[in-house]
């Protein structure tokens, strides 16, 4: 049998989605190469991104698939190994990594205003023009001029009826990883903690 499903709706022509990249590197060997240094900056944008919306239920569905806007990402990685022993059997490394990325909306069609993803209980993923692509909205508690949390009479935080505030972003600032690696003939043990 055929079945339709009446909640999802594909645009009548889809333009194909574009993605632009660009990366800039060094790697740099320092002391007999004991100390090397990787760094790399990079920027993609992404046109014309294809994913599905949340449109007017006037339109006879709820969601449709289509053409979004531009997307850009950005970031830097940077890595250092340092060789602290080696040897004929022995050898142990030092690894520090630093990374950072920012995801940002550059535009969407004049009809749209955010671009919704998963859901997680009451709160969305959300992307707003000119915002992160890594946003939050949904309900949030009522606060008063200064930004307190306001609370019944029983103690307990009110809510806000409104379902789509921007409640922040959920990008890290930034991610730091101190790791080693130690090996003796053909054995190796890694470890690679993630600091922040």
């Amino acid at each position: 049998g055929m079945g339709v499903n009446p909640t999802l709706s594909r645009a009548v022509y889809l333009e194909p989605e574009m993605t632009k990249s660009w990366e800039i590197g060094a790697d740099l060997r320092f002391f007999q190469n004991r100390t090397r240094l990787d760094i790399a900056y990079y920027n993609t944008t992404v046109d014309n991104q294809i994913v599905i919306v949340r449109v007017s239920p006037s339109a006879g569905t709820i969601l449709q698939t289509r053409n979004e806007g531009t997307l850009e990402n950005k970031g830097m990685e940077i890595t250092l190994n340092q060789d602290i022993i080696t040897g004929r059997d022995w050898n142990w490394t030092a690894i520090l990594n630093f990374s950072y990325n920012r995801g940002k909306v550059v535009s969407l069609p004049e009809d749209v205003s955010e671009i919704t993803g998963g859901q997680y209980g009451d709160i969305f993923a959300s992307a707003y023009a000119g915002g992160s692509t890594t946003g939050l909205s949904g309900i949030d508690y009522l606060r008063n001029d200064n930004g307190d949390i306001l609370i019944d009479e029983s103690g307990y935080p009110r809510t806000s009826p409104k379902k789509d505030t921007y409640i922040g972003n959920r990008e890290p600032d930034c991610l730091i990883g101190l790791g080693t690696t130690v090996s003796w003939k053909d054995l190796q043990k890694e470890e690679m903690p993630v600091l922040l």
